[in-house]
């Protein structure tokens, strides 16, 4: 069967080496589900040219090269390529790659392809089964003129790279695994591409070398000199030897008036040709300027940073010196520098979140000043709008390295290792954050553990002696005001069934299956022990924060928000090191979530973690939060570094690091009089207008509820509020109600899908038959825009006092919008408050229709305070209703003693109608724990469900 398009034998061609189809028939199986998808993708049947059998019998008394021409002659060359492809000697290599390229470079089509998005695609489509030596790689890049983009069946372990077979899509091991169907389709996509650009530009093909000559020929002046016999006779010869070859030419005559007629028809046809290349280029400029430029405004007040840079691209090929251009530009990209010690390393770089992508070559380093996205007209205070990459720098004899980058940084230099010398699984940190010289040092480079410590690692510690060999155990044994003796403290650290291990052991073993989890359950003295078994040390906090890029405020800040997104926050368990993509700053894993992971330094109770666990609130990693030194909660994991010089290490690294306390002491001070807080509550109210409820979208896709976004006008001038109303699947309206205030990370994130809210902190008040109102309040998630810089901390300015009372109104303008339903139960909302959320104490103390009060981790702020009329402190003691507060003993964000304490003790509840419930814990609760506590209060005093 013919190629689609004429003068073309076949539209696909497959080369191989007959080994690599040998062992398990993998390309005959490829080619198979190849075609099956080439035909549920286009409409005609594709010819695919597949030699099953080598070379078709072609022997060395054959003409090879004749024998292959007509079949070679294709749309699409497939490359299987091997570790031993890539071999000049090889047949295939020799008589089917190169010829194709030699080939194809001279037909009417050439090897490159204009795709319709104004990309270019070469008709060598690559499909690589093997990781490849970097002198292969460099072998293909010369043959076919460019960067190497294969589609990868590169297979290593099951769940690991790509599926090599189709069965292996049957195993997986991580929800984002890439399945071999997909890498098929994604092959046969790219084939009716390449087609359909070929299909299109056959009805109107490039001009060829030869034709751009006779054009220019045929549209000089009709001059006598230029119809002189001897430049005819010139251009003659010319034209006959570029199309004549052999050593025998006919020599071409042709009369006069023949050649006048030629002459006239040729001139006609370059001025139509003229005429649509010219008009083909005005409506490209016209494009660029009445489409492309209004839909790169519209991309950039959205903040869709990638489509901006895309649409600029393609428009700069029309309209690149175009003044309004030139400001899009500078608008919305930035030059960015990367540089390696020593230079000359291949950079690769994807957009962070694009973990499945393409790696795109931009070169060797030095890399100087290429344009990235970055909407820089916002300024520093919308570092989020900056764009975020994945780097990976390769040279050959020395480590790969894999780094994170935003485009604010303008400058990306990372240090190269010979292969060999870097310690097995670390990863290089370029410097240490001195905290008492506030800056960072280069000079302090040191070793960090690319993955959390796992189960077998240290198992390997445990079984070769390491609960018994006291030359691990360094340091002294302190628990709460008590020293303990050695044979005290081992005494401690057992499994479940009694034997020595971590916590979440049994048997002096972990779970089948496990050997690639973090070993969590440790306390602080096992994990430092470890770190003396393998020659290393825990982290300083200054270390850690370091590694994760904390150095660089605008880094940390905005890279979290990227990388919650591919981290383990799931609520529920632990997952596999690496399985989560999000890479902190210079290659590391699992940094953020996953497992809390001990640090070196010492606390007035015990010592600190940080990064966050699975069950923790997101915006804990980085913060240096404290637990007692004992303390063996299966959230509890650690990684090592590695220390290079250390007598240059600034003695503040090892520094105790205490809880945050405040110059605030509320047991010195009284609340306004009454007359003075009836004039404060007086701000929250608002006139009765109309609230213009919508409902914008609904979704019953979640098996346990249902997500109505919802939005209605606010009680003050020229903004609507949206809010997410999630309603029971598993009980009868009216439903009782609470309506949720969330933590800082609201502040921190631009999406509510960031933080995982739903599970994390009220998926348990759904199942329980209740719904649930979260507003998206100002200054959090989308609707930053138009509040104060600093909200996430009380301070005296009359912009922060402004936005208090705004955020106050649009929670009880939250509660007009229930009223108008008629599946809500009005006699029975409360308010669900969690973390910063429970600063807005005056929320309860002001709207007199709620029922019931639940506080999570809650307490006054006593590091800073607000004006009067604004400071909760003023009205705690109005709040009449029962109310329920959750709180961790060794919490040092709302530190216990100096800030919750103070603010249960002055609710205006009776003693009765509260409740504190005291945890164990830092700035978390045990997700258990908090359920059964509020909804056997929410059953207390809401009453049942129906």
């Amino acid at each position: 069967m013919a190629s689609l398009i004429p003068d073309f034998e076949y539209d696909v061609f497959i080369s191989y080496r007959q080994k690599d189809n040998k062992y398990d028939g993998w390309v005959t199986e490829f080619v198979d589900n190849l075609k099956k998808e080439l035909d549920a993708t286009f409409k005609e049947e594709i010819s695919v040219y597949f030699d099953i059998n080598p070379h078709e019998g072609l022997l060395e008394t054959h003409d090879v090269n004749a024998s292959l021409k007509n079949k070679l002659k294709c749309l699409v060359f497939i490359p299987i390529i091997s570790r031993t492809y890539c071999d000049p000697k090889s047949f295939a290599w020799e008589h089917e790659f190169v010829d194709f390229v030699n080939q194809a470079t001279h037909d009417r089509f050439g090897l490159k392809v204009n795709l319709p998005g104004g990309n270019v695609a070469n008709r060598v489509l690559p499909v690589r089964i093997h990781d490849l030596d970097h002198t292969d790689i460099k072998l293909c890049e010369s043959v076919i003129g460019g960067f190497l983009r294969p589609v990868d069946f590169v297979y290593k372990e099951t769940g690991v790279n790509r599926q090599l077979r189709a069965k292996d899509d049957d195993i997986i091991k991580s929800p984002g695994q890439i399945l071999y169907r997909d890498q098929i389709n994604k092959v046969s996509l790219a084939i009716r591409e390449l087609i359909e650009s070929l299909r299109t530009s056959s009805v109107q093909a490039p001009l060829t070398e030869r034709e751009k000559y006779d054009l220019k020929e045929q549209t000089r002046p009709l001059t006598e000199d230029a119809l002189s016999e001897g430049k005819r006779k010139a251009y003659t010869k010319e034209k006959t030897d570029t199309q004549i070859s052999g050593k025998f030419r006919k020599r071409l005559t042709i009369s006069g008036k023949v050649k006048v007629a030629v002459t006239g028809i040729i001139l006609t046809a370059a001025i139509v040709i003229s005429s649509i290349l010219i008009y083909n280029h005005h409506s490209n400029v016209r494009w660029a300027r009445e489409k492309a430029l209004p839909q790169i405004e519209k991309y950039y007040n959205e903040l869709n940073l990638s489509a901006a840079f895309d649409l600029l691209r393609k428009a700069g090929k029309y309209i690149s010196k175009d003044s309004v251009f030139k400001d899009w530009v500078n608008r919305t990209t930035k030059k960015v520098t990367i540089l390696t010690d020593p230079p000359g390393a291949d950079v690769y770089i994807r957009e962070y979140s694009d973990i499945n992508g393409e790696w795109e070559n931009i070169g060797k380093t030095p890399v100087d000043s290429i344009r990235l996205p970055q909407f820089s007209a916002f300024g520093y205070d919308a570092l989020p709008y900056s764009s975020i990459y994945q780097v990976r720098l390769e040279k050959e004899g020395y480590e790969k390295v894999l780094a994170s980058t935003i485009t604010i940084i303008d400058t990306l230099k990372r240090k190269l290792f010979k292969e060999g010398t870097i310690p097995r699984g670390m990863v290089y940190v370029e410097g240490t954050w001195d905290e008492d010289e506030k800056l960072f040092s280069n000079e302090n480079g040191f070793f960090i553990d690319r993955f959390e410590v796992t189960n077998k690692q240290f198992k390997k510690f445990l079984d070769e002696g390491g609960y018994r060999n006291r030359l691990f155990w360094k340091n002294e044994f302190i628990k709460g005001v008590e020293v303990l003796t050695w044979d005290q403290a081992i005494a401690e650290f057992t499994d479940k069934t009694g034997r020595s291990g971590p916590s979440s052991w049994e048997a002096g073993d972990y779970p089948n299956g496990q050997d690639d989890y973090p070993v969590s359950g440790v306390s602080w003295y096992e994990a430092a022990a470890y770190a003396a078994f393998v020659g290393k040390s825990l982290p300083t906090y200054d270390h850690w924060i370091s590694a994760a890029g904390y150095y660089y405020p605008a880094y940390f800040s905005f890279v979290r928000e990227k990388m919650f997104k591919l981290s383990n926050f799931n609520g529920k368990r632990p997952e596999p090191v690496g399985q989560n993509k999000g890479v902190a700053c210079f290659g590391e894993y699992d940094m953020a979530g996953n497992l809390r992971e001990w640090c070196y330094n010492k606390t007035d109770i015990g010592h600190i973690f940080t990064g966050a666990g699975y069950d923790d609130a997101n915006y804990l990693y980085g913060a240096p939060t404290q637990l007692p030194s004992f303390d063996r909660s299966p959230q509890n994991g650690f990684r090592c570094i590695s220390l290079i010089n250390n007598e240059n290490v600034p003695d503040s690294a090892f520094r105790e690091i205490k809880a945050q306390r405040g110059g605030r002491d509320f047991s010195k001070e009284i609340p306004v009089p009454e007359h003075i807080f009836q004039v404060y509550s007086n701000q929250f109210q608002y006139d009765n207008t109309p609230m213009n409820a919508k409902i914008e979208e609904r979704d019953e896709k979640p098996a346990k509820w249902i997500v109505e976004k919802v939005s209605f006008d606010v009680p003050y001038a020229g903004e609507r509020i949206v809010a997410f109303l999630y309603l029971p699947k598993n009980s009868f309206p009216p439903y009782q109600t609470l309506i949720f205030f969330p933590g800082s990370y609201a502040v921190n994130s631009y999406d509510i899908k960031d933080n995982n809210v739903a599970d994390s902190f009220f998926d348990y008040i759904l199942k329980s038959g209740r719904a649930v109102l979260f507003p998206i309040y100002l200054g959090t998630y989308e609707r930053k825009k138009g509040a104060p810089e600093r909200i996430d901390m009380p301070n005296q300015s009359y912009q922060y006092t402004e936005w208090l009372v705004k955020c106050v109104k649009e929670f009880r303008r939250s509660v007009d919008y229930l009223a108008t339903r008629g599946d809500i139960d009005t006699a029975r909302i409360g308010y669900y408050a969690h973390s910063w959320g429970c600063e807005f104490a005056i929320i309860p103390a002001v709207e007199k229709r709620l029922k019931v009060n639940i506080f999570i981790l809650g307490g006054f702020w006593n590091t800073t305070k607000a004006y009067p009329e604004a400071d909760a402190f003023n009205y705690v003691s109005r709040v009449k209703i029962p109310t329920l507060m959750l709180n961790g003993r060794y919490d040092n964000i709302i530190p216990l003693d100096l800030c919750a304490l103070p603010l249960y003790n002055l609710l205006g509840t009776t003693v009765q109608d509260k409740k504190l419930c005291i945890y164990e814990t830092s700035h978390n609760i045990p997700k258990i724990e908090m359920t059964r506590e509020v909804l056997n209060w929410l059953d207390k005093y809401l009453g049942a469900v129906k």
